[in-house]
C-alpha cells in the first residue's frame, strides 16, 4: 500500500450531514497536499433511506475511490451491517454507542478496532447541539489517523463563517473536544495513518458536476434547460 492512502467512509440516515461531513474530510486531505477522489451514495427516495460518502486519499495521483475502507463512521446501525464487509485489515469503526447499537461481533474480530466515542455528549457539552455530531466525529477521526487538527478548524472556519463567529466558534469547540477525548481514550498506534505531504499549487477541488458545467461553458454552449432533480440539480445550479 502507497505511504498516505487511506479510505474514509461515512454513513447514517438523511439529514445527518452526511455529504457535508465527507465533503470536510475530502478538502481536509486536499488541503494538506494529498490527491483526493470521492463518492456520494444515496437511495432513489425523496426523503430519508440511507447514506454514505466515501473519500480516498493518497500521495499518488488516484482516479477513484478504493473498495476497501480504512476508517469507517457509522452514525446509525445499518452502516456498520451493510458495510463491515468493506472494511480492511487493521480498519478502525468509529460510533456512538449511545446512537449506535450493533452485533458486537464485527468488534471481536482481531483485524478489527472499534472505537465507541460519544459524539452527541461531546457535542452538547460543547454547547452545541446533537446535529453536531458530525463534527465530532470528524475531530475523532483526525485524532485517531494522526491527522492535522489545524487544518479541520481552517476548514470548519470556512465552512461555517457566513454563519458568524459564534457558530464557528462553537463548532471548533465541538470538534477539539472529540478530538481531545479520542486522543485519551485511544492511546495505541493505529495501523492506518494519514500525514500532511505539504501544499500544493495550481490545483482545484471540483465536483463532477462542476467539472461538466466548466466545460460547458468552455465549448461554447449558450442554453441549459433541465428539471431540478438530484444528482445533476447542481449543474442548472451553477449554470445559473
Amino acid at each position: 500500500m502507497p505511504l498516505n492512502h487511506f479510505t474514509f467512509k461515512i454513513g447514517g440516515p438523511a439529514g445527518y450531514g452526511i455529504k457535508s461531513t465527507g465533503l470536510m474530510f475530502a478538502k481536509a486531505c486536499f488541503k494538506g497536499g494529498l490527491n483526493v477522489f470521492d463518492y456520494s451514495e444515496y437511495p432513489s427516495l425523496i426523503r430519508g433511506g440511507h447514506n454514505t460518502y466515501t473519500v480516498s486519499a493518497s500521495g499518488e495521483t488516484i482516479y477513484a475511490v478504493d473498495e476497501g475502507v480504512d476508517i469507517l463512521v457509522a452514525l446509525d446501525a445499518d452502516t456498520i451491517n451493510l458495510h463491515h464487509h468493506e472494511l480492511t485489515n487493521g480498519a478502525g469503526v468509529l460510533y456512538d454507542d449511545e446512537l449506535v447499537h450493533f452485533d458486537t461481533k464485527v468488534c471481536k474480530q482481531p483485524t478489527i478496532h472499534c472505537f465507541p466515542v460519544p459524539f452527541i455528549k461531546i457535542a452538547k457539552e460543547s454547547g452545541g447541539t446533537k446535529q453536531m455530531l458530525n463534527v465530532a466525529s470528524l475531530g475523532a477521526t483526525v485524532a485517531i489517523i494522526g491527522y492535522d487538527l489545524s487544518v479541520l478548524l481552517f476548514l470548519i472556519e470556512e465552512q461555517f463563517g457566513g454563519k458568524g463567529g459564534a457558530v464557528v466558534e462553537m463548532n471548533k469547540k465541538v470538534a477539539e473536544n472529540a478530538y481531545a477525548y479520542a486522543k485519551e481514550h485511544y492511546t495505541e498506534p493505529f495501523h492506518h495513518t494519514l500525514k500532511k505531504i505539504g501544499k500544493k499549487e495550481n490545483r482545484v477541488y471540483i465536483t463532477g458536476n462542476d467539472a461538466i458545467s466548466l466545460g460547458a461553458v468552455a465549448s461554447g454552449m449558450k442554453c441549459y434547460i433541465a428539471y431540478p432533480m438530484t444528482p445533476s440539480s447542481p449543474i442548472l445550479e451553477f449554470m445559473a
